[in-house]
């Protein structure tokens, strides 16, 4: 596949203060790409970079093949950038409808009108926006502002769409489906996104490949399965999801034992009687009610979360966090399963790390 967005050795601060360093990233063709990061982490200031909102101070950007930035100078401004942009504040056109609003934008790349006519109706149409096509933005739902502001950066099929945290401000549900009607077009439209979101749900549901983000630098690349279940540093694994830490030392080859119990896992590479955590998802401990399971606590806290239930389960004076579809009583003593093996690392490497 070709890459359609290509960013080498991006750096960038205000005054002394860094905000990216050494960024490097490619954005496939007509594949969407997730910036996720906590707020603070320099996602936003890298889309204004690729956008040409802002100069880096050393680095090349490249769009479609074209240098568009490098280093400190800016070879082709925004406008010229054949790129579509969606931000968190819209930036609807107050005094235009749905269907001047693609219009307008139609004609500022002078596009002749009986093309415009076909365009804007085929747009309409796909973006499900003709019965409020006459409509202005103060009249449409939020959904129906979302769908506009895509409408208008899809409309002159751009190279690129970037997409800066465009659904944060809407209840759960409509963006759930705001989110279904995105991977629609963007596989219809074989759209090119590159979309920033600190939520996780939001980029495990978009993304072909995730670009975790923390502090200026980028921590890991990879697919959604990849960045989950094989997170590359400490920050990707505290972040994305829920892990336990568990401590526990080797008692033997493939079994970890804990204060509650005894893990299987890889332990290749380690030392009968040494000291290790163990990271375990949320999802992987299966909680038993017939038979035994790895390690024995009691629940301890229920949580309700609408996708199931977040247990507490108190393992020999730990919390271990399990979710489970199940209804279980707290109090109850229970036996858990560990289905996916947990990553494994020394004890002291964590303390090194936080020294």
């Amino acid at each position: 596949m070709m890459g359609i967005l290509e960013v080498q050795g991006l750096s960038f601060s205000y005054g002394i203060k860094p905000i990216l360093e050494k960024i490097s990233l490619e954005v496939e063709q007509g594949e969407i790409t997730v910036i996720l990061g906590p707020s603070g982490c320099g996602k936003s200031t890298l889309l204004r970079l690729i956008a040409g909102f802002e100069t880096p101070n050393r680095g090349v950007i490249k769009i479609g093949g074209e240098v568009v930035s490098q280093d400190e100078r800016m070879m082709i401004p925004t406008e010229q950038r054949k790129i579509g942009m969606v931000f968190q504040d819209l930036a609807l056109w107050p005094h235009m409808t749905a269907l001047e609003t693609l219009d307008f934008v139609l004609q500022a790349i002078r596009c002749p009108a009986y093309e415009r006519s076909q365009k804007i109706e085929r747009m309409l149409a796909k973006a499900s926006l003709e019965p409020v096509k006459s409509g202005y933005p103060s009249q449409l739902s939020g959904g129906q502002q979302q769908l506009l502001a895509l409408a208008r950066a899809m409309i002159t099929s751009p190279r690129l769409i970037l997409m800066d945290e465009p659904l944060s401000s809407l209840d759960v549900s409509l963006r759930e489906r705001l989110i279904e009607t995105l991977l629609r077009l963007a596989k219809d439209e074989r759209l090119s996104l590159l979309y920033v979101t600190h939520d996780q749900g939001e980029a495990f549901s978009l993304a072909d490949h995730i670009i975790v983000m923390n502090r200026g630098r980028i921590e890991q690349v990879g697919t959604p399965d990849e960045v989950y279940h094989s997170p590359a540093t400490d920050f990707v694994r505290s972040f994305i999801g829920m892990t336990n830490v568990l401590e526990g030392s080797v008692f033997a080859d493939g079994e970890v034992r804990l204060s509650g119990g005894t893990i299987r896992c890889d332990t290749s590479g380690f030392n009968i009687g040494e000291k290790v955590q163990l990271l375990v998802r949320a999802e992987d401990p299966h909680i038993q009610h017939i038979g035994t399971g790895e390690i024995g606590g009691i629940i301890d806290r229920k949580i309700y979360t609408g996708a199931g239930v977040l247990y507490h389960v108190d393992v020999g004076g730990c919390v271990l966090k399990a979710r489970s579809m199940d209804e279980v009583q707290k109090g109850r003593r229970v036996a858990l399963r560990v289905i996916r093996a947990p990553t494994i690392r020394r004890l002291r490497d964590e303390n090194k790390t936080e020294a």
